[in-house]
């Protein structure tokens, strides 16, 4: 591949060779301008080249410099100030550290086509997480495993003593098809074969556990939401059998798209969804709780379209409590700001409603 091809912007989809019969790969079309936030597009710019050199992959031994230069992503010990006010309907958070974070980042594949810009989606994830007070571990990190591989370390977190954590989040990238597959270096693996494991560990029972997965769940494209798409078609959220294996409680699964749909990713600017999920994060993550989060998110990614073609994503929640990813505090200075912006805004409205009375008593033009 050449310089001037490796550099050409295009979107794609995250299916696999078994689910798909005709990817879309055209030249980027400029997104429709929403009021989504755009935070993220400030973040400094990270070549692959350089992400590559930080985040080593599985065949090399682990270096200590993985998180991108300049990324002071480690926060000090997680505390909560007593007296702190706090939601009554959220999750305790009284461990040492805010929660575990694994990411499964799937490139390279022996079959499938390269999966190009899911490395911005790693780094702005990291920097998401750790501006939240997240400590991303390297070695949580995985790049482009097998399927044994996978599970093996899965197998080996599950063993870990993971008691000073107050949540797990999970994030898996990679190439995807119906029935929830997900495409590894080597071969396939199914969702719930990691959320069945992890979902289940002792010390994160009553803790919330958040599983996201950037994958096709399908071949179909959907050209718009409305009444006239679902006349002929209708689409389920996920096809994982409940019956066969509940889904643990304190769950929530987050999907880039519902069943049988495709998910679409830029090759240079990253996939629609999780940059939706970093900018929302950014934006509303010391105020608002995850499912609002996710809720959001779908919003803005149901606003992207690409020759007609549209995204939705879709989630599936067991969770029992609200789970915020901020501490208390710095969700109290939030609302707290947003609160008094909010006083500011009707005080001006109102002076300005009795600048218009008074100029209208005094035919004042």
């Amino acid at each position: 591949m050449d310089n001037n091809s490796r550099n050409k912007e295009t979107i794609v989809t995250d299916a696999g060779k078994v689910d798909q019969h005709k990817d879309v790969i055209e030249e980027l079309p400029e997104l429709e301008e929403t009021t989504r936030p755009r935070s993220i597009s400030d973040l400094p710019k990270i070549e692959e080249s350089t992400y590559d050199n930080l985040i080593t992959r599985r065949t090399t031994k682990v270096k200590k410099a993985t998180i991108p230069k300049g990324y002071d992503l480690k926060s000090d010990v997680y505390s909560e100030p007593q007296n702190t006010p706090r939601d009554e309907l959220e999750y305790e958070r009284n461990k040492s550290d805010q929660g575990l974070v694994i990411i499964f980042n799937q490139k390279k594949f022996q079959d499938e086509s390269e999966r190009e810009g899911t490395t911005k989606d790693v780094n702005d994830i990291i920097f998401t997480l750790g501006r939240l007070g997240y400590n991303i571990d390297e070695q949580y990190i995985f790049i482009d495993f097998t399927t044994k591989e996978i599970l093996e370390k899965i197998n080996e977190i599950s063993r870990e003593n993971l008691s000073t954590r107050n949540s797990l989040i999970l994030f898996f990238f990679t190439h995807g098809s119906s029935n929830d597959t997900l495409m590894t270096n080597d071969g396939t693996i199914e969702a719930k074969q990691m959320w069945k494991i992890l979902g289940e560990h002792k010390d994160l029972q009553n803790k919330p556990k958040l599983f996201v997965f950037q994958a096709c769940k399908g071949n179909d494209i959907s050209t718009s939401f409305d009444k006239k798409m679902h006349e002929n078609k209708h689409y389920s959220i996920s096809s994982i059998s409940l019956s066969d294996y509940p889904l643990p409680p304190d769950v929530l699964l987050c999907y880039s798209s519902v069943e049988g749909m495709k998910a679409y990713r830029n090759t240079v600017k990253g996939s629609w969804f999780i940059q939706e999920v970093c900018r929302n994060f950014m934006m509303y993550g010391r105020r608002d709780d995850v499912i609002s989060l996710f809720t959001r998110v779908a919003k803005c990614v149901s606003t992207y379209t690409h020759i007609e073609t549209k995204q939705m994503p879709s989630f599936i929640s067991t969770l029992s409590r609200k789970f915020y990813l901020s501490k208390s505090k710095d969700r109290s200075n939030k609302i707290a700001i947003h609160e008094q912006y909010h006083k500011i805004y009707t005080a001006l409205k109102e002076i300005e409603t009795r600048i218009e009375i008074y100029e209208k008593n005094h035919n004042i033009k």
